[in-house]
């Protein structure tokens, strides 16, 4: 699958933990009113954002799917890790890289996360 520009389109899933699990819901909410107060999401890309339940911990999960050839995991990282700071989510207690299809291919988004996982919100710009 390619981007508008032609390039290769690769897809990054992070889950940013939150502990306890109510700060999960907190940080979520603080990054949905930041949204719809209009601070943007950091890129200029398709996106999902998503409050979920886990087994172990809540976590937001962010899917975003950027045109480019190169891996951007370590930026879109620190870009969003900023983001988090600015809508006064706060910063997160860990991340963890989600499995993400090979470049050029593309999930079915976070929607349909594995069975140990319940999406309880999500902010969709897929």
């Amino acid at each position: 699958m390619c981007g508008f520009d032609g390039q290769p389109t690769r897809e990054y899933a992070t889950a940013y933990i939150f502990q306890p699990a109510p700060s999960a819901k907190r940080a979520y909410n603080a990054l949905q009113a930041a949204i719809r107060a209009g601070k943007a999401f950091p890129l200029a890309a398709p996106y999902q954002v998503a409050l979920v339940h886990g087994t172990a911990a809540d976590f937001i999960a962010v899917l975003v799917r950027l045109p480019t050839p190169n891996d951007e995991s370590v930026a879109l990282n620190r870009r969003i890790k900023t983001w988090f700071a600015e809508t006064g989510a706060g910063a997160f207690n860990d991340y963890e890289t989600l499995t993400a299809p090979l470049p050029g291919r593309l999930s079915r988004g976070l929607k349909f996360l594995a069975n140990e996982y319940s999406v309880l919100e999500i902010i969709d710009k897929l």
